[in-house]
């Protein structure tokens, strides 16, 4: 058995501060930069600014000690190990009996200091201004998001959704007239906007428009709140639930007849945070029909979130699965004629 290692509150903080390139560096990965944040080539829903990271495909994230448990299989004592000794060595072999009051002015400047690098992922300090930001009027201690600037046009978001994902234009446009969607100006992708009960922006995740020899590009913009998922919201009690929003999208041109009735939800992942929220919201909705990717993940998501709804006391939970791995390449295969002709499910 090893030895048992006390660690001080500060030697904690200190691992956890390590920067994710510094350990992306140290075992050889390779990563790129997108404007303030990062995509880990190998695996590219992983995004990170500083020692914050979250991968987008699972709803996870947190800072380096559990990206090491989580991406390195160590325990926590190995990460801690690992952590400080190659990178944190000035904190490594602090004694348990560090003054206190000296650990603690050193803890709140680094803790300022991480803030300020890892704005993806926190709040903005209060000083900060940006021409940009969205929703100054929250109430204080709530993420306030900054939202992409817009393009000034939509002209690459069309030619992307209609022609290489095959998404019907009117549903393109349906949605970027109602402030779902826009391009953006930086990289021009594709912004997709979550927006709370009174209908202020809260999250914007943009999907790229070119995916390159790395892989897809995917991000969320800094501060958004991972509970207010992209969708649309309609007056019948039947709610459908979905991983991307294209494949979102995409079910709606599968399936057209009366869409508008329901509402569809997109979870960017397979967490269920903003499932549950928006039941929460809408207490009226008494049917959830669970559509994610039709492949390991997915299906024991699926799994996972219906034994949770039926424990909530949800009675009508459904699980729909595409025929291939997900609705947009289910939309690509039939090809868009085809699938206007689809029966509806609602």
């Amino acid at each position: 058995m090893g030895k048992y290692v006390r660690y001080t509150d500060e030697q904690k903080e200190a691992a956890d501060s390590v920067r994710i390139s510094e350990i992306l560096d140290a075992e050889g990965e390779k990563y790129k930069k997108w404007g303030k944040q990062f995509q880990w080539q190998r695996h590219d829903s992983v995004i990170f600014v500083g020692s914050k990271w979250f991968q987008h495909s699972q709803g996870r994230g947190g800072g380096a000690i559990e990206f090491c448990k989580t991406f390195l299989n160590k325990t926590f004592p190995e990460a801690m190990e690992y952590l400080l000794e190659n990178f944190r060595s000035d904190v490594a072999n602090e004694a348990n009996t560090t003054d206190k009051a000296t650990c603690g002015e050193r803890s709140e400047k680094n803790h300022a200091n991480r803030r300020r690098e890892d704005g993806v992922f926190l709040q903005h300090d209060k000083e900060t201004k940006g021409s940009d930001r969205a929703s100054p009027e929250l109430p204080e201690g709530e993420m306030s998001v900054v939202v992409p600037k817009a393009n000034e046009t939509t002209r690459n978001l069309y030619r992307y959704l209609i022609k290489e994902r095959g998404i019907d234009p009117t549903v393109v446009s349906f949605f970027v007239r109602s402030g779902r969607m826009y391009e953006t100006e930086k990289g021009h992708g594709v912004a997709f906007v979550g927006r709370d009960e009174s209908g202020r922006i809260r999250n914007v995740h943009v999907r790229g428009t070119h995916d390159g020899a790395h892989g897809k590009f995917r991000m969320t913009a800094e501060g958004s709140d991972f509970r207010y998922g992209f969708g649309y919201q309609g007056e019948g009690q039947t709610l459908y639930v979905f991983e991307a929003p294209i494949d979102l999208l995409s079910f709606l041109c599968l399936y057209p007849k009366d869409w508008m009735k329901n509402s569809y939800l997109s979870l960017n992942g397979v967490s269920g945070q903003a499932l549950f929220h928006f039941l929460v919201t809408r207490p009226d909705v008494t049917s959830v029909v669970l559509c994610l990717d039709n492949d390991k993940a997915g299906q024991e998501a699926c799994v996972r979130l219906s034994r949770e709804l039926t424990g909530m006391g949800y009675q009508d939970v459904r699980m729909l699965s595409s025929l291939a791995k997900d609705w947009n390449e289910d939309l690509v295969s039939r090809g868009r004629e085809e699938c206007l002709c689809s029966p509806s499910l609602v």
